[in-house]
């Protein structure tokens, strides 16, 4: 079997406050069970459709790129979608908002997307639906800046146990 390696490219994305930064991120291509590492801070890129079946850990700070018109789908049925218990994960759009994150998790009480430190959606398309909570924080805050945000939970859509919720820009269903 061979191992397709991880593509490092230029790119931009597009902060809360509007504005376009350029920088270097690391291509999924849809493989990964893991992103980061604990105490570093990485970036990452959707530049296509990709699919991810199984939990996708989150170490560090993890950034996370949509390209505009890509999307990535995960689904898993035993873990969270997208989660972590260290750090930070923060989703970040292009010009357009048109990239997308899909992310469910059917195993039970697992969350969609979750992590310690705290989530952040500056942009982009992020859907999520679980068995538990939708987009959970244990001690960090959730935070949405901008994009179009649908979180579905049995439990709740958006949860933060101890950090807050704060809705500041975008189209927010949960």
């Amino acid at each position: 079997a061979m191992t397709a390696w991880a593509e490092d490219i230029e790119t931009y994305y597009v902060d809360a406050n509007g504005k376009t930064h350029n920088i270097t991120a690391t291509v999924l291509t849809g493989d990964e069970s893991k992103l980061g590492t604990d105490g570093q801070t990485t970036w990452y890129l959707v530049n296509s459709d990709i699919s991810h079946s199984g939990q996708v850990t989150c170490r560090g700070d993890v950034n996370i790129i949509l390209a505009d018109g890509a999307t990535m789908t995960t689904s898993s049925d035993h873990g969270d979608g997208i989660g972590g218990n260290s750090g930070s994960l923060t989703i970040y759009g292009q010009t357009n908002g048109t990239g997308t994150l899909d992310v469910t998790a059917t195993g039970s009480c697992d969350m969609g997307i979750m992590a310690y430190g705290g989530i952040t959606i500056n942009g982009g398309t992020v859907s999520t639906t679980a068995d538990g909570f939708g987009i959970y924080s244990d001690f960090g805050s959730v935070t949405i800046n901008g994009g179009t945000v649908s979180a579905t939970g049995k439990a709740q859509g958006i949860n933060s146990n101890r950090g807050g919720i704060t809705i500041s820009g975008g189209t927010v269903t949960a």
